[in-house]
């Protein structure tokens, strides 16, 4: 009797374990990217500034794949802070953070704004991040090549004229 209870309950449990997997495998699929990656990227980044680490956010995310399956490479306007990056190859959170993180050689040399992706991602008052990835060949560059797109947004957003002393530790 308590044997054949202890097997339902460890079926019960393992089937359970397995819905929960599948479900975590999904919000990837639905995304395209690795909520870890993107989390990991976004914070070892953040932490060389002094700025606290990201939480994930789904809302974001839903709204990041609305600009990555876009097929011209524009951003929203949605109300969130907003990177872009696209690749003629496999597009990850890894490389597109890379990249916005890599204009940091040129914060504070008065260059026209052209930081504005390294300063969102490390502006310490944005608290949460959604990503998302479009299909690979899903934008066209001006050379006729095709490429993949990926989108972060940001909430709170940042860059915002009068803050980046507060929120830019460079």
């Amino acid at each position: 009797g308590n044997q054949v209870k202890c097997r339902r309950r460890m079926s019960n449990i393992k089937s359970l374990c397995v819905i929960v997997l599948l479900g975590l495998l999904v919000q990837d699929v639905i995304t395209g990217v690795s909520k870890d990656e993107c989390l990991n990227e976004h914070n070892k980044y953040r932490a060389k500034h002094g700025a606290p680490p990201l939480e994930w956010d789904n809302k974001l995310a839903k709204a990041a794949q609305k600009v990555a399956q876009n097929s011209k490479f524009e951003h929203s306007n949605n109300g969130f802070g907003e990177n872009i990056a696209m690749s003629s190859d496999e597009m990850t959170c890894a490389k597109a953070i890379k990249m916005w993180y890599d204009e940091v050689k040129d914060y504070g040399k008065n260059n026209g704004g052209v930081t504005g992706h390294f300063t969102q991602v490390v502006w310490k008052s944005s608290t949460k991040v959604g990503c998302s990835v479009g299909k690979p060949g899903g934008i066209s560059f001006s050379n006729g090549m095709k490429g993949q797109m990926l989108a972060c947004n940001y909430s709170p957003p940042g860059n915002y004229q009068g803050e980046y002393e507060k929120n830019v530790q460079a």
